[in-house]
């Protein structure tokens, strides 16, 4: 055999032994199955943690409408205005609350859960509608008061913000712990990743 066929096959055959080499030793199509699983345990996780906070901002509102109820005679004026119906109240607090806070972005994780401002104005904008709602649709009396509407809002927005800082607090924990913890690689600055933990906690 020629020197030079040998010289020319050897650079293949020390190729092709080192792609061997290489090959996983495991099925590469789980990879896409353990992708899949990570997305479905993050899906699971955002949904948990919507689920929570709608039933925590439900009591909340149930407290606050009760509490109003039970409290009417502190701005009653006096008994001037009667008792008010607790129908639209409870319906502002099951229909027209968890739509006013998904809009103001009250259900995301991090700060958003805790934002006083998110937190206030999609109470308020569900109080609003919860008063034109009963003024169109509730004809029996005693028709809606205004003050109703934002005394028990004023209550559920205290109850809310005390319940989402619990929870807060009581995830905080968990994290310290070692629970519901993620591992990620972060490229970036200390600042970076601070605020990596601050948006996705």
């Amino acid at each position: 055999m020629p020197y030079h066929a040998q010289f020319n096959r050897d650079p293949a055959a020390s190729a092709t032994s080192s792609l061997i080499a290489q090959l996983p030793s495991g099925d590469v199509r789980k990879w896409l199955d353990e992708r899949a699983l990570r997305g479905w345990i993050e899906s699971i996780r955002h949904a948990f943690r919507s689920l929570g906070l709608i039933a925590s901002d439900t009591l909340a509102g149930l407290a606050g409408v009760y509490t109003a109820l039970e409290t009417w005679p502190l701005v009653s004026n006096g008994g001037l205005r009667p008792v008010p119906n607790e129908v639209p109240m409870l319906a502002m607090v099951f229909c027209l609350q968890p739509l006013a806070l998904v809009m103001m972005d009250a259900y995301k994780g991090g700060r958003a859960r805790t934002h006083f401002g998110r937190i206030a104005a999609g109470i308020g904008i569900a109080a609003v509608l919860g008063w034109i709602q009963a003024r169109l649709f509730v004809f029996v009396p005693p028709l809606p008061d205004k003050a109703a509407f934002v005394y028990s809002a004023v209550l559920i927005c205290m109850y809310a913000c005390l319940a989402r800082l619990a929870i807060d607090i009581v995830i905080a924990v968990l994290y310290r712990r070692g629970v519901l913890q993620r591992r990620v690689l972060v490229i970036g600055s200390a600042q970076d990743v601070q605020e990596l933990r601050a948006r996705s906690a």
